[in-house]
């Protein structure tokens, strides 16, 4: 087998890196914008909790400051945690990534594939929930891909 299987029958891999960047680029920044907004509310709480505004003039500096802060720090976050790859767990029962786990009886379907972004093919497993989440990680070259839906197969996870 191709890929690493520890002793209690895990299979674990780490995305390839370019594969992480390829989709960061790909992805709109969405959640660069969200994550700012709530860096500008904090950033504007602790600015009126320690200089307590007088008059609204001050308001409008901190909310100034808040703003400036909030899109400094929100974006560049953003973009560097976009670009982390995802290590993958999976067990007996679920699929671990990052903070998140499904379970294989959640998983509507899987696919094990290949994903094209930025001109490049890459090997890719991609699933749906029974919620309607889709989630799709980058395969690492010790990662065989017949034998991953062979596995999501004997538990249980209809493979297309």
């Amino acid at each position: 087998m191709k890929f690493l299987l520890s002793y209690d029958q895990r299979i674990i891999w780490s995305e390839p890196f370019r594969f992480a960047r390829a989709r960061a680029r790909n992805q709109s920044g969405e959640a660069g914008l969200f994550t700012a907004a709530i860096f500008t509310i904090a950033f504007a709480v602790v600015l009126c909790v320690r200089y307590l505004p007088e008059n609204w003039k001050d308001v409008g500096v901190i909310a100034l400051f808040a703003l400036f802060a909030g899109f400094l720090c929100g974006y560049p976050l953003m973009w560097l945690l976009a670009r982390i790859p995802n290590t993958i767990y999976l067990t007996d029962e679920r699929i671990v990534y990052g903070r998140d786990s499904v379970t294989f009886f959640e998983v509507e379907w899987a696919i094990v594939g290949t994903m094209r972004l930025d001109g490049e093919d890459y090997p890719v497993l991609t699933f749906r929930t029974r919620k309607g989440v889709h989630e799709t990680f980058g395969l690492s070259d010790k990662v065989d891909a017949h034998a991953l839906a062979d596995y999501l197969e004997r538990h249980t996870v209809e493979v297309r």
